[in-house]
C-alpha cells in the first residue's frame, strides 16, 4: 500500500511538472506570436511612412479666381512626399499667403496617393487708407491687395493704424482695443444686415458710422454697443428709405433706450 501511494504521489508530481511545462511553453508561444505581430505592425508603419503612399497626384476643387496650376504651384508639395507625413497646415498657410484671394484652403488625403485641395474665395469687405492708396481687407481681416480706388460696397475704416501692409497677411491694428471694437461693430452690423460705408474709430468714445450712403450713426462709446446697433436696426426698418441725416445713439442705455434722428446734410462727414 505504501509503495502504491508513493507511486501515485510521484505520478501526481510528474503531472504537475508536465502541466507547468506546457503552460510555460504556451506562454512562450503566445509571447513569440505577439512579438511577431508587433514586428509586422511596426514594419508596416515604417513602410507606410517611408516607401508606401507617396503623393502621386494633386487635384483642386472649389471656387477661386486662380487656376489649378497656380494653386498647385503655391502648395509646393514635393514630388513623392509621403501622404501621412505631408505638413498639411504648412501647405495651407503657403497657399493662403501666396494667393490672397483664397479665403480658406483645406487638404484631403485620398488613398493611395492623391491630395485634394479644397478652396473657397475671399471677398473684399473693408478697406484702409495708406500712403500708397487703400489696403483691401477680407471679412477675415486678411490684406488682399492695394488699390488706388475704393471698390463699391466696401466699408472704409478710419482712425486705425496697421502694423503691416503686406499682401496675404492679417491686418494687425496697433491698438488692441480698437481691433476688438472694430470686430464687434462689424459682427453686429453683419448680424442685422446693416451695410456700413464707413466706420470711424478716431475717437473711441465718439464712434461714427455711415450707413446706406445717407445716414451718419453716432454710436458714442463702446458701452452697450450691441444693444445700440440692435436699436438702430429697428429704427432703420421704420424710417423712410430716402431720409438723410444723423441718428444719435450716444446717450442710449438700458435704463434709457432712446435714439434721436435729425434730418440734415451729412456731407461734412465725408
Amino acid at each position: 500500500m505504501a509503495d502504491s501511494r508513493r507511486i501515485s504521489d510521484r505520478e501526481r508530481a510528474v503531472g504537475r511538472i508536465g502541466k507547468k511545462s506546457r503552460r510555460k511553453k504556451r506562454k512562450i508561444r503566445k509571447t513569440f506570436i505577439w512579438f511577431l505581430f508587433l514586428m509586422v505592425v511596426g514594419v508596416a508603419v515604417i513602410l507606410s511612412l517611408t516607401i508606401w503612399f507617396p503623393v502621386q497626384k494633386v487635384t483642386v476643387s472649389g471656387e477661386s479666381v486662380y487656376n489649378q496650376e497656380q494653386i498647385i504651384g503655391a502648395a509646393a508639395i514635393p514630388v513623392d512626399q509621403n501622404l501621412f507625413l505631408l505638413p498639411a497646415e504648412t501647405v495651407v498657410q503657403r497657399i493662403e499667403k501666396a494667393l490672397p484671394y483664397i479665403g480658406s484652403a483645406t487638404l484631403k488625403r485620398i488613398f493611395p496617393g492623391t491630395i485634394k485641395i479644397v478652396v473657397s474665395p475671399a471677398t473684399v469687405t473693408a478697406c484702409y487708407q495708406v500712403d500708397s492708396g487703400y489696403l483691401l481687407i477680407s471679412n477675415k481681416s486678411k490684406i488682399l491687395e492695394k488699390s488706388s480706388e475704393i471698390p463699391d460696397g466696401v466699408t472704409v475704416l478710419k482712425g486705425i493704424d496697421s502694423q503691416t501692409e503686406t499682401i496675404g497677411e492679417t491686418l494687425m491694428i496697433s491698438d488692441v482695443n480698437k481691433s476688438t471694437l472694430l470686430n464687434d461693430i462689424l459682427t453686429s452690423f453683419n448680424s442685422y444686415n446693416i451695410n456700413a460705408e464707413m466706420i470711424d474709430l478716431t475717437d473711441t468714445v465718439a464712434i461714427l458710422a455711415k450707413v446706406d450712403n445717407r445716414l451718419i450713426i453716432e454710436l458714442g462709446s463702446s458701452t452697450d454697443l450691441t444693444y445700440k446697433i440692435a436699436h438702430l436696426s429697428e429704427m432703420l426698418k421704420q424710417m423712410d428709405a430716402t431720409s438723410t441725416g444723423v441718428i444719435n445713439l450716444k446717450l442710449w442705455s438700458s435704463a434709457k433706450p432712446e435714439a434721436y434722428f435729425s434730418n440734415e446734410n451729412i456731407s461734412q462727414y465725408g
